[in-house]
């Protein structure tokens, strides 16, 4: 069965711009595979574009970050880390730049969740929020200015959306 909406939240009529974060904090189900949040630059329910697809799949340990235009996936990318030492092991490359390792606490699974998503121009850095911190995951070089997004969806395999947070710069 495939991943459904599990929650919407509009960000028009204002415009992201360079300096805005989002955070995000949720639960994922107890026996979670993946989840995904989508920055996406229409009001429906399946957009033909997507500034920027970031997708968890939670038992394989992999980040999958895309984007889509005019209906078509591009630019698919695959980040897989170790859960046990907390580093990344980039496997793709983006716009012929290479991601570096970077280290993360993952404990995601069966529990909460808390990303923050920091925008600049052209660019998405994620981060893991946990007690006393914040990791870097991963930054993500987009295609699709930042402006053009309308609203944020999460799909997969999440119990529940606890809070949600913009901060305009």
């Amino acid at each position: 069965m495939p991943p459904i909406i599990k929650y919407t939240a509009t960000i028009a009529p204002n415009i992201l711009k360079a300096g805005d974060k989002i955070k995000i904090k949720g639960i994922v189900l107890h026996d979670a595979y993946e989840f995904s949040i989508n920055f996406v630059n229409e009001l429906c329910k399946n957009p033909s574009d997507i500034t920027y697809h970031f997708k968890w799949k939670l038992d394989e340990n992999v980040i999958v970050e895309n984007f889509k235009k005019n209906g078509e996936w591009i630019d698919h990318i695959e980040t897989t880390y170790d859960e046990l030492d907390g580093v990344l092991n980039n496997t793709g490359s983006h716009s012929s730049h290479t991601y570096t390792n970077t280290i993360i606490n993952y404990s995601v699974l069966g529990s909460f969740f808390e990303l923050e998503f920091a925008f600049q121009d052209g660019i998405i850095d994620v981060y893991k929020i946990y007690d006393g911190g914040h990791n870097r995951i991963t930054t993500y070089m987009t295609e699709i200015d930042i402006s053009e997004i309308k609203a944020l969806q999460v799909w997969g395999d999440v119990q529940k959306i606890k809070e949600l947070t913009f901060c305009y710069a």
